[in-house]
């Protein structure tokens, strides 16, 4: 119980606003991104999502609200919304072939 008020504590200082406005800037990106797939620029499409994935990585805000949900580690809910990498993508399992920006958004 302690440890959700800590949690409920840390969570209260994640600016919602700035968030929102990370939200809606990744699904502008994430449209551009279907754009420049469906045109066939999988490079450019490639070059856009690494960018906002590496400005999601460095995002003060997305750190504090993972570090607060880091505090409550043994909830299997918490686990599963923790990232599996360093950009909150899954890696791939032994044998399975990367695939391209653009063949995940499909």
């Amino acid at each position: 119980m302690e440890a959700m008020q800590g949690m409920q504590a840390c969570m209260a200082r994640v600016d919602r606003s700035a968030l929102k406005r990370l939200q809606e800037q990744a699904e502008r990106a994430q449209g551009e991104i279907r754009s420049l797939c469906r045109v066939g620029n999988e490079a450019g499409a490639q070059t856009q999502a690494m960018g906002l994935a590496r400005q999601m990585a460095s995002d003060p805000n997305l750190k504090m609200m993972q570090a607060c949900l880091a505090q409550l580690p043994q909830l299997p809910m918490v686990q599963a919304m923790l990232p599996t990498s360093k950009l909150g993508v899954d890696e791939p399992s032994q044998g399975d072939q990367p695939r391209s920006i653009c063949e995940r958004l499909k």
